[in-house]
């Protein structure tokens, strides 16, 4: 009768101190990653261990017996792999937006008596401004030459649109325009120095090739125009300004 009753106490004295011991799991592994073991000596057979429990507590080190040892659960960096296959190329972006408009140069010719250009002459508005492009006085009973600025507004067919004392004519180039300037223009040589500039929206650059000029104050200004695109000689409206300097 007495063995009945001493059972279940012995049963739960083997509980008790198996919860007394601590065993726990939950920081294996330990800071780092790292994996704390016991190895038995001679044999090989290893054990993992808990070093944040007491050191009263035996899953917490080991014995003489046993060798520590240690890893971490991730491995040495791997060696760099070969290069991979070039990918596929990518769709097309989507279109941009259009852009705005240019502005273009727009002219207007001025009257004798202008306030700006007295003897009359040409206006020349663009984005950046206003330029105008006056004539000289009258040279008559002067020895002086009577016109010194000539400016004017040719279309892309080499019809004046703008501007007096002068006439355009197409070369046999496309792209091609001489502007020629009757006697008494100029004072003689070295002739005008002059500027042209491309109207419209379309990108073109323009080149004066070289100026003529007479003892008579006759001459001509040679015009290229040249598309920005492709650099091919384009037909286009343009605006000029001689100067003699």
């Amino acid at each position: 009768m007495n063995r009945k009753r001493l059972l279940p106490t012995a049963v739960g004295a083997l509980v008790a101190i198996a919860i007394a011991g601590g065993v726990a799991y939950a920081t294996i592994p330990g800071p780092g990653e790292v994996y704390s073991a016991c190895m038995l000596k001679g044999v090989g057979t290893i054990r993992l261990i808990d070093k944040s429990l007491p050191t009263t507590n035996l899953m917490s080190r080991c014995t003489d017996k046993e060798t520590e040892v240690s890893w971490n659960q991730k491995g040495e960096q791997g060696i760099q792999g070969p290069k991979g296959d070039k990918g596929d190329k990518g769709d097309p972006g989507t279109p941009g937006a259009d852009g705005a408009d240019g502005v273009g140069v727009t002219g207007a010719a001025l009257s004798v008596g202008d306030t700006n250009c007295p003897s009359g002459g040409s206006k020349f508005t663009a984005a950046n401004g206003v330029t105008y492009a006056c004539n000289g006085t009258d040279g008559s009973g002067s020895s002086e030459p009577g016109v010194r600025t000539v400016a004017g507004r040719v279309a892309a067919d080499a019809r004046v649109i703008l501007g007096t004392g002068f006439s355009v004519s197409q070369g046999a180039v496309v792209g091609m325009y001489r502007i020629s300037f009757a006697a008494g223009t100029w004072s003689g040589c070295p002739g005008p120095v002059g500027t042209v500039t491309v109207s419209g929206t379309a990108a073109a650059v323009s080149t004066i090739l070289f100026t003529e000029c007479r003892t008579d104050g006759s001459g001509s200004m040679m015009v290229q125009i040249t598309d920005s695109g492709s650099n091919l000689g384009a037909d286009r409206q343009f605006d000029f300004i001689a100067v003699e300097p």
